[in-house]
């Protein structure tokens, strides 16, 4: 049996270059890995027939969410199946998700227990694949998977399976997450931000130079989400929240993927902790995380 941490992301900076013939979007974002995480428990069972169960449950012993699958069609499970099929090795796998990470959320939570599944059935399997040969096997399953695999701060490009490492890490501050009480359709946002004549683009480049200076509490003249202004024109909720996390000592504030979750930075954890303790009682219902260290 193995157990692994399935850390959430978050956003630093989204931007979409143009839309493919196949659909998809190619994108350039920087991606930062959370210390929020899901557990996923994977284990080789006895059992003869070569098939995958799967449960899961919530941490704080609440219900389970709908918008989280529990039969063949869980990422989990499709992770494990894509796996066992090119590996050629047919064995019966148990799967336990433990949920921290709130459900269609931009927080990649899904796709990051994808990923806790490949690599820990990968060393139970002693198949010894790659990062990249496992990678490979994400790509078609969701675009945030290969960077699950390797988390920190990393450059996206493509579809987002291109990867590249940016070094210093953008480590060492502090994050409030709030979650509205609602979910938002990805292929939804997609189509309203394709039906807009003009966007407004974010400085990729100068982002990856504050990073490596060192200098996160200066990106707000450079970072961004094209995504959130069709976000904020479905859900205009999502402007208070960026209003609150603002007035409350954030220094930069964003939805993250393509929302509704909203994150603020901030450089003082005490300052970050009261704003989410305020959060709860301003927001109720409403998901609040707080000194999520980046």
């Amino acid at each position: 049996m193995i157990k692994r941490k399935a850390f959430a992301k978050i956003n630093l900076a989204l931007d979409i270059l143009g839309k493919r013939s196949d659909g998809y979007h190619t994108v350039r974002m920087i991606m930062q890995t959370i210390d929020l995480y899901d557990t996923v428990t994977v284990d080789l069972l006895d059992n003869t027939s070569p098939r995958v169960s799967f449960s899961v449950d919530i941490a704080d012993n609440k219900a389970v969410p709908a918008g989280i699958p529990t039969g063949d069609d869980n990422l989990c499970v499709r992770a494990a199946n894509a796996l066992i099929k090119r590996s050629g090795i047919r064995r019966a796998v148990s799967i336990h998700l433990t949920k921290r990470i709130p459900a269609e959320a931009g927080l990649a939570g899904g796709s990051t227990d994808a990923a806790a599944v490949l690599s820990g059935l990968n060393e139970l399997l002693n198949i010894d694949y790659t990062i990249d040969g496992l990678s490979e096997i994400a790509v078609p399953l969701g675009a945030d998977i290969p960077y699950c695999l390797r988390g920190g701060t990393m450059l996206a490009e493509g579809i987002g399976e291109e990867l590249s490492g940016i070094e210093p890490q953008a480590d060492g501050v502090a994050v409030v997450l709030i979650k509205p009480d609602f979910g938002m359709s990805t292929g939804m946002i997609y189509t309203q931000y394709d039906s807009l004549s003009e966007h407004r683009h974010p400085d990729i480049d100068g982002l990856i130079d504050l990073i490596q200076r060192r200098r996160l509490i200066d990106m707000k003249s450079c970072a961004g989400n094209v995504l959130e202004e069709v976000a904020v024109k479905i859900r205009p909720e999502i402007s208070d929240i960026k209003t609150y996390l603002n007035k409350s000592g954030a220094f930069f504030s964003s939805v993250t993927g393509s929302g509704p979750t909203v994150y603020g930075l901030f450089s003082d954890k005490a300052q970050a902790s009261f704003a989410a303790q305020e959060a709860k009682s301003s927001f109720p219902g409403y998901f609040v995380y707080n000194t999520v260290t980046v």
